[in-house]
């Protein structure tokens, strides 16, 4: 019964990651790349991606968090380049 909690509560996370995830997502796109939400939207998405990644170990997770990470730092450049 103990396992069944715990993985009831693992799924849970990983549920609410998934929502967050998408969410992310669906602000960051409509945005130009250059807004600072976006940016904003980006450090969320990769913080997400590998706390995911963190938790499940899977290998789907670790190159969505890589690309999550390439992502961020393109976005950083764009900012930096426009200042």
């Amino acid at each position: 019964m103990r396992l069944s909690y715990l993985s009831s509560i693992f799924s849970a996370i990983l549920n609410k990651l998934d929502n967050n995830i998408s969410m992310f997502r669906s602000t960051m796109l409509p945005l130009p790349r250059y807004h600072p939400l976006r940016a904003f939207c980006v450090q969320l998405l990769a913080r997400a991606n590998f706390v995911r990644y963190t938790l499940s170990e899977q290998q789907d997770d670790l190159e969505e968090a890589t690309k999550s990470q390439s992502l961020l730092k393109a976005t950083t450049v764009i900012i930096v380049s426009s200042e």
